[in-house]
């Protein structure tokens, strides 16, 4: 699963019951739904925060519960915060889209329902840049398209520029005049991002969200439920942040490395990993260089051969001193660094040293079929013109 430097919250609002309907108008599967999508989210390393919002509470009390919430935790362009909505929906014509809370009236929804713009309007009014609305009620969709989507659109408007990706994103369980029914969007879901995981692989650290709402459209349509769900995004390219994929594993041969290869990388890390370190396991940080103090005080050039240093997530973060601003620290005493890699070298997945520390050459061979044995590196023309260069200097 791929690293974040900020915190994933879900805040999971149902609304099961409503003062103002009659009872075939009460929706008895919604806790089910929510407990759903909160083991579902929880697994995908997010924190379930204000459980229990949206029983019997009102749309003031709800829009206020989630506005002191975000004010106490602060939030920042680095959190990602995911709001799940379980509860009836609906779009007055001409009108924005309102969920409806415990206390809603039908005839009067601006002062007793929630608007669905509302939800994205508080958490970003602060720093929050990343959010996405999950709406799992009747005429979703309307609330993602419409009144919603051009408020989302407002807000990514805001939000350009700056060292963070924005990326704001609404996903409906159903359509503009789709009515939604209990009990099956949250199941797909978890259908749909166990699909969508299993189809991603191991490079692509998060799932695409329109793969997901595909799969969930495939599980309505195998289930018989008359309903498509839909995504609007406000704001971002690529792939938004909000699914992880836990099959995510950093620092992957390149795609198109031949299993051989991929198991022979494999075999030397685990060999040569820990012992680079002075230490016996591979879960044991060390320090890299170690034992050899003395000959790194009197070094003057340094020539290295398919070397892994610059390998994120196993070998470059966990080099001494730690790197700084994705920057490594060379060794004080080196004068000239020359870096020699095949490209097909499996060890050597990063080629290029220098972006990492900095006035290194960094020069490119052709092993042949043996990519990491020392005898091609050390008789080629390139490692010949660095020792050279450092006997002559």
């Amino acid at each position: 699963m791929p690293t974040e430097t900020g915190r994933r919250f879900l805040v999971a609002v149902g609304v099961s019951r409503y003062q103002h309907l009659p009872s075939d108008g009460q929706l008895g599967g919604v806790g089910e739904d929510v407990r759903a999508v909160r083991d579902l989210f929880t697994g995908l390393g997010y924190t379930s925060v204000l459980e229990g919002v949206g029983e019997y509470d009102s749309a003031h009390g709800i829009r206020e519960r989630i506005r002191f919430w975000a004010e106490d935790v602060e939030l920042d362009e680095t959190d990602i915060v995911v709001v799940y909505f379980a509860g009836h929906g609906y779009a007055p014509d001409r009108d924005r889209h309102y969920l409806c809370c415990w206390d809603t009236k039908i005839e009067n929804p601006a002062s007793t329902a929630l608007a669905t713009e509302d939800l994205a309007r508080i958490l970003c009014e602060g720093r929050l840049r990343r959010l996405m609305v999950v709406l799992d009620t009747c005429s979703a969709g309307a609330g993602a398209s419409d009144a919603a989507g051009y408020a989302l659109r407002t807000l990514a408007y805001r939000f350009t520029g700056g060292d963070v990706a924005s990326s704001v994103c609404f996903l409906s369980s159903a359509r503009a005049k789709d009515l939604a029914q209990d009990r099956a969007f949250a199941p797909a879901l978890r259908e749909a991002v166990a699909a969508a995981t299993e189809r991603a692989g191991q490079r692509q650290p998060y799932l695409d969200l329109a793969s997901v709402v595909q799969h969930v459209n495939d599980h309505f349509g195998e289930s018989g439920v008359h309903q498509r769900a839909e995504l609007a995004k406000g704001a971002g390219t690529g792939l938004d942040p909000f699914l992880p994929n836990d099959s995510y594993r950093p620092g992957l041969p390149a795609e198109g490395t031949d299993l051989d290869l991929q198991r022979q990388a494999a075999e030397l890390i685990e060999h040569y990993g820990p012992r680079s370190r002075g230490v016996e396991f591979e879960s044991e940080q060390g320090r890299y260089f170690s034992g050899r103090e003395r000959v790194l005080r009197e070094l003057v050039d340094l020539v290295t051969l398919g070397s892994p240093l610059g390998i994120s997530g196993l070998i470059f973060d966990r080099l001494v001193p730690s790197p700084s601003d994705g920057r490594g620290t060379r060794p004080p005493s080196v004068g000239a660094w020359t870096d020699v890699a095949d490209r097909r070298d499996v060890v050597a997945l990063v080629k290029a040293l220098d972006p990492l520390f900095g006035g290194v050459d960094d020069r490119s061979v052709d092993n042949g079929p043996k990519a990491h044995d020392a005898a091609p590196y050390l008789t080629s023309r390139q490692v010949g013109e660095a020792v050279a260069a450092g006997l002559s200097a």
